[in-house]
């Protein structure tokens, strides 16, 4: 593998973190979220969790890095005159 190339589970494991945190978010405010119930979602172990991550505030960082990266990805794809009222439709993939 070569610098700067991530490894595939790593990534594998960080998006299924991420994709639970997400879920258990849409249940429940982050800091009522624990570490058990995002691993027990996740179907990894927490030892994994904290092999990535010191927190679930430092994975909620790396989540909303991603989502803004997207947005920020789509609006540079687009192609148009920007209006508030209707965003492009990237951004609601």
């Amino acid at each position: 593998m070569t610098a700067g190339q991530a490894d595939p589970r790593t990534t594998r494991t960080r998006a299924k973190l991420g994709r639970a945190l997400l879920e258990e978010c849409a249940h429940r405010p982050l800091a009522e979220v624990s570490v058990a119930a995002l691993v027990r979602r996740a179907g990894v172990g927490r030892a994994t969790f904290y092999l990535h991550y010191a927190d679930l505030e430092a994975l909620a960082v790396d989540v909303c890095a991603d989502i803004v990266r997207e947005a920020v990805d789509a609006l540079h794809a687009w192609r148009g005159t920007p209006a508030p009222e209707t965003p492009p439709p990237a951004l609601f993939a």
